[in-house]
């Protein structure tokens, strides 16, 4: 097990991390903003979930064999940069007017159980996106693998154990933080849509937040794995 005031300083490590600016809260807060609070807490869980997947992905091992192997590491940041850019790409080009119609048909439909469905559906969708973004970044990947080893001492047990935990610890905190970050968004919205010029010019936010994400993704390196 992880000692408290371990676990203590792991966690306000994070919440340091959190407070921090990034293409992540940026992501999450444009979901909520052109898809409502839903969508943007739906966000905020799959990036959480995809810290998990890597948080878990080093506690295995599997990270060490991703730092250790430059041709592993390409195509993992070729295959992140490219569905990135496909994601700002795709937004630039729709308008946020099919967005608005798209949320309003569904919330609207004079059937509400096929509605209800349809919002689950448009939940799920934002959870899985926020998982592939959260994943589509390698050196997110090499984060843990060098950050968690900090906060694991041999003293206290199965060190794979302890990074797994620790991992959990942080999706939660992301959750926290992001699932704020997706209301303010909503938030947002209600001003936003009364003015259509910037509601519109809202996309161009959205796919920016994309290609900033694939421009750092593909700017990564596994140079930095024993840093």
């Amino acid at each position: 097990m992880v000692p408290w005031d371990v676990l203590l300083a792991f966690v306000a490590t994070v919440c340091g991390f959190m407070l921090i600016p990034g293409p992540a809260m940026l992501y999450v807060a444009t979901v909520g903003v052109e898809r409502g609070r839903s969508a943007g807490v739906a966000a905020a869980g799959g990036l959480a979930l995809g810290s998990l997947v890597l948080a878990t992905a080093a506690a295995v091992g599997l990270t060490a064999v991703l730092a250790a192997s430059e041709t592993l590491f390409l195509l993992f940041k070729v295959c992140g940069v490219a569905y990135l850019v496909y994601l700002g790409v795709r937004r630039l080009m729709t308008p946020m007017a099919a967005i608005s119609a798209d949320r309003g048909s569904a919330k609207g439909s004079a059937n509400e159980p096929e509605a209800e469905a349809g919002a689950g559906i448009g939940v799920l969708r934002e959870v899985g996106r926020g998982t592939l973004v959260s994943l589509s970044n390698p050196k997110d990947a090499l984060f843990f693998f060098a950050f968690l080893p900090q906060f694991v001492s041999g003293a206290h047990g199965s060190a794979q154990l302890q990074m797994f935990l620790l991992g959990c610890v942080f999706a939660l905190v992301a959750l926290l933080f992001d699932g704020c970050y997706g209301l303010l968004g909503s938030q947002l919205r209600r001003l936003f849509v009364k003015r259509p010029r910037v509601w519109e010019s809202q996309r161009w936010v959205s796919g920016a937040a994309y290609l900033l994400m694939a421009a750092v993704a593909a700017f990564s390196s596994n140079r930095t794995r024993t840093a």
